[in-house]
């Protein structure tokens, strides 16, 4: 028994051995015959030369303003005369219109101009007599504290008379 077990394990072996030369030979066959590969051709160039590139897009839109300026008469009236459009561009200083009344703006002008240095008199006048009313102000605090310690010196003169104290000043029983 022994040597029919021997005997398989040699044959199995040997097939073993066989069937790894014939793969061998086979894969040494394969790279030896195999075509070799061509490389991929390169990128196509061409030669650089410098030029101003001009490029122009076309779309629909429409434009937003991103900053409003209100602009107010400090009075009613009719305009005579407009000098700018909707959508021209203005700097500062510029005439835009003209009135159709001026002579209502220049009374108007006139009565402001009044109005601004009767409030400017009114103002000195506050601030001449702000130290004076500060004093006097002072001046009464201090009598009203006066008057003050003397009804408080009144009333501990007038509560020793008939011999009763305070409940701040009596002895307390311990």
């Amino acid at each position: 028994m022994m040597e029919v077990r021997m005997k398989r394990v040699w044959t199995l072996l040997a097939a073993l051995v066989i069937g790894g030369l014939v793969v061998g030979a086979g894969y040494v066959g394969y790279v030896r015959n195999r075509p070799n590969p061509i490389p991929p051709p390169g990128p196509l160039t061409i030669a650089v030369t410098t030029c101003d590139v001009q490029q122009t897009v076309t779309a629909p839109g429409r434009l937003v303003n991103l900053s409003t300026t209100s602009v107010a008469m400090p009075f009613d009236g009719q305009l005579a005369e407009v000098r700018i459009r909707a959508g021209d561009a203005v700097s500062t200083g510029q005439v835009l219109a003209r009135l159709a009344n001026p002579a209502a703006y220049t009374a108007a002008e006139a009565a402001a101009q009044l109005e601004l240095a009767q409030a400017q008199q009114t103002l000195a006048a506050l601030i001449a007599g702000a130290p004076l009313q500060a004093a006097q102000a002072h001046l009464a605090y201090l009598e009203a504290q006066q008057d003050l310690a003397q009804a408080q010196r009144a009333d501990r003169a007038r509560l020793a008379r008939c011999r009763v104290l305070p409940t701040s000043s009596r002895p307390r029983a311990r």
